[in-house]
């Protein structure tokens, strides 16, 4: 049990040690003085109190005590702050196989997941909200991950004491969070708790599909319907918000042949390659940012399967050789360009140098493992020194993927849990970093920039 409750523990001590000494709240960061006093001082002018040479030489020093300009806000990037969320629910996930694969009963289970709740809970204490708006919508995130632990406790504990399925206890713990979803959802203040609410959605039709076990072909055809009806209502405007709307469309859009993959794998793989390919034509097309990035993602899933089919070895090794050229160019080419630009060419050369290790372990598993962590630890480097958030996140969901896949294959499938903490940690650290990183002007304090200007003079 200590060791299970080690990785929350660091998860816990990231998150207090980057909070406790963050930046304040935005804005200018000191009082102009001498626009303070000044009506007071003309007060004390009329009452006789102090004369015309006192009222300049006060507000003389007031203005030479007063910085010359206010300290700018600290800005995180919105792709930081999903690193930390994917992190936590990685970790969390990790620890959830954990618990199954280390044979626990549903009641330590529930013991086990009732501790997290409290960590959790106990943690949103200390994300000051008032430090900034990054850290605001962390501390509401991580209350809400906390009230989903408690949900997870309590199904297990019930599914334990009434000897219910797993399937039957999963639809009760999707019960439950959709139920917490819902109230958060109503608070229009708290846009990121949204997607907590979709995300009970889509744990709530999965219990339901596995209590009623659902056939492939089915839920594939169930899957897709519901994607594009989805995707539809949100171009719309029927589903606020639009952009989680459009995510968990194309999401359910481009799982949906998964599956019937048992049932037709030389069908269910290229059919997913065709559908991301879509969704990449269609967010190009219509100027949606969120269906390009779920569509080149879900290439990085279906492209290098589909190549497995045709069991060819030159194959995978011309594909993996142009993934690497094209997206090593295309982040060259971001680098140089403006924001309008840059964020495309970021998503689209960090996915093809990530598709790179897939193209390789199709063939030869090892190898292409071993490239495909070190192309993603490469681009989380880079991203994370430059600050490009975009590029330090495909190469975190790519280390997602490559790493647990080659602990598995080299230690077995035990192993897989431990690496999803590892990764799960490894992206909070990423975000951490992010959001703490601050210009170094902004590091200087009064009296230094005082000094500063005297040495100058």
């Amino acid at each position: 049990m200590i060791a299970l409750a080690l990785p929350i523990l660091i998860v816990v001590g990231i998150i207090f040690f980057a909070t406790r000494n963050g930046p304040k709240h935005s804005g200018s960061g000191h009082l102009d003085t001498a626009a303070a006093v000044a009506p007071w001082l003309e007060r004390w002018k009329i009452a006789g109190l102090v004369e015309e040479g006192q009222i300049e030489a006060i507000i003389g020093y007031e203005r030479t005590q007063t910085p010359l300009a206010p300290e700018p806000a600290h800005q995180a990037p919105v792709v930081a702050e999903a690193l930390a969320y994917g992190g936590a629910l990685l970790a969390a996930v990790g620890i959830g196989l954990m618990i199954n694969r280390f044979d626990l009963t549903p009641q330590a289970g529930a013991v086990f997941a009732g501790c997290v709740a409290v960590f959790l809970i106990v943690a949103s204490r200390f994300v000051h909200p008032d430090t900034g708006p990054a850290w605001w919508r962390l501390h509401q995130v991580v209350a809400f991950l906390g009230a989903a632990a408690l949900a997870v406790a309590v199904g297990l504990q019930v599914g334990g004491v009434a000897n219910r399925s797993p399937e039957a206890t999963a639809l009760s713990i999707g019960s439950v969070l959709a139920i917490i979803g819902w109230f958060l959802y109503k608070r229009r203040d708290l846009p990121l708790q949204q997607l907590g609410f979709f995300a009970a959605c889509i744990s709530l039709v999965t219990g339901a599909a596995q209590l009623i076990d659902w056939h492939g072909q089915v839920a594939a055809g169930a899957l897709l319907l519901l994607g594009v009806i989805w995707i539809l209502c949100a171009r719309r405007d029927l589903l606020p918000p639009t952009a989680l709307a459009l995510t968990l469309g194309s999401v359910l859009v481009s799982i949906s042949p998964y599956p019937g993959s048992g049932e037709w794998p030389m069908f269910a793989f290229p059919a997913a390659a065709a559908i991301a390919a879509l969704l990449v034509i269609a967010g190009g097309l219509d100027k949606r940012p969120v269906l390009l990035v779920v569509g080149l993602l879900a290439l990085f899933q279906a492209v290098p399967t589909a190549i497995v089919m045709t069991r060819g070895s030159w194959v995978e090794a011309v594909v993996a050789l142009g993934f690497a050229v094209f997206g090593a160019a295309l982040l060259w080419w971001g680098w140089q360009r403006e924001e309008i630009d840059r964020w495309v060419s970021h998503t689209t050369g960090s996915v093809m140098l990530a598709l790179t290790g897939g193209a390789i372990a199709s063939t030869w598993r090892l190898s292409g493992l071993i490239v495909g962590v070190v192309i993603a630890v490469i681009c989380i480097s880079l991203g994370t020194v430059y600050r490009r958030s975009i590029v330090a996140g495909f190469g975190l969901t790519s280390f997602a993927i490559y790493a647990p896949w080659l602990i598995a294959s080299e230690f077995g499938g035990r192993a897989v849990p431990i690496g999803l903490v590892v990764v799960g940690v490894a992206g909070i650290g990423v975000a951490v970093r992010m959001l703490s990183r601050q210009p170094a002007e902004l590091s200087e304090t009064p009296e230094e920039v005082e000094n500063s200007q005297i040495s100058a003079n």
